[in-house]
Parts: C-alpha cells; sequence; structure tokens
C-alpha cells in the first residue's frame, strides 16, 4: 500500500515539473506535448492518491467498491461497452494517424485528436449506460 503511494506521489510530481517545463522552458509542439503527458499524468497519479486517502478514511466505501468492480455482471458490460468503443475508434484513427504522420502537424490536428479520444471515452460510457439498463 505504502509502496503505491510512494510511486503515485513520484508520479504526481514528474507530471507537474513536466507542465512546469513545458510552460517556462519549451515553445511550439513540444510544449504542447509535454504539457499534455503531465497534466495527464498528474490528473491520473492525483485521483489515485485521493482514492486511497478516501478509503483509508471510509472502509465500508472501499469494500462496496471492491464488490462493485469485481461483480462479474459489471465485469461484462464493462467488456462489452469496450468492444463497442474498440470498434467504433479502429479505422478513424488509423486514418488520422496517416494524416499526422504525412502533415506537418498544428496545434488544431492535435485538438481534433483529443477531441476523437474524448469522444471516444463518452461513447464508451453511453454504451455502459444503455447496457446497465437493458438488464
Amino acid at each position: 500500500m505504502k509502496k503505491k503511494m510512494v510511486q503515485n506521489t513520484l508520479l504526481l510530481l514528474l507530471g507537474v515539473i513536466s507542465v512546469l517545463v513545458a510552460i517556462l522552458l519549451l515553445e511550439g509542439k513540444w510544449a504542447g506535448l509535454l504539457s499534455g503527458f503531465g497534466a495527464m499524468v498528474a490528473s491520473l497519479s492525483g485521483v489515485r492518491i485521493y482514492s486511497e486517502q478516501l478509503f483509508k478514511r471510509n472502509p465500508e466505501l472501499k469494500r462496496r467498491h471492491d464488490i462493485t468492480e469485481n461483480d462479474e455482471r459489471n465485469v461484462q458490460l464493462n467488456n462489452a461497452a469496450k468492444a463497442k468503443v474498440y470498434e467504433f475508434k479502429m479505422w478513424p484513427f488509423l486514418t488520422f494517424f496517416m494524416v499526422l504522420l504525412l502533415a506537418e502537424t498544428q496545434l488544431w490536428i492535435m485538438l481534433v485528436y483529443v477531441g476523437f479520444y474524448i469522444l471516444d471515452f463518452f461513447i464508451y460510457l453511453w454504451s455502459l449506460n444503455r447496457l446497465m439498463n437493458e438488464m
């Protein structure tokens, strides 16, 4: 448990440092790439740290979370939703990656990529919600 906390704290620091380096020292594409990477790492590790602290203070919540997470029905619904997302994103993302390889990428192109990724996540949530309501 402590090993995970130390690991997540180090990742949080790495993310914050990456964003600061990108803002203060870099320009252009590399600044955007490094700041996006740093924000992602910092956000994910921050959520993990917060969750662990919340579960530490409330063991009943942790128990319910573990039961819900490992419930066979929820696992099957999660897998079905992931399958739908994979089918959706397979061809558009391959085409888009080819465009990125062949063109000089600009900020708006990267923002389109981020938009596709966010759309991908919302389709997953919509599919999961629909499958849960059907059963």
